[in-house]
């Protein structure tokens, strides 16, 4: 069975492991999010660039600092958290 590679922005967006495995740095998925590193460039550039995303939530000027909040908000309960 291949194995199916994302290559989009928003399919690791929308994915919850892969948000749990950039915010809290779960360790258990280490090894499935890093082949991503090693992938053709397409799949690769995307999950750069979605860390990148995910790790400066803080730093977006294209947001304001309430839209910065209420997202970071909608995305710790979509994962079933408190906020930070």
């Amino acid at each position: 069975m291949k194995k199916h590679y994302y290559t989009q922005v928003d399919e690791f967006l929308c994915d919850d492991d892969f948000i749990r495995y950039v915010l809290d740095r779960d360790t258990s998925m280490v090894s499935r999010w890093e082949t991503y590193i090693t992938a053709p460039y397409r799949a690769h550039h995307a999950f750069l660039t979605a860390c990148d995303i995910l790790m400066h939530l803080d730093d977006c000027s294209f947001l304001s600092s309430e839209e910065t909040a209420r997202l970071k908000e909608r995305i710790f309960l979509s994962l079933g958290k408190k906020s930070r």
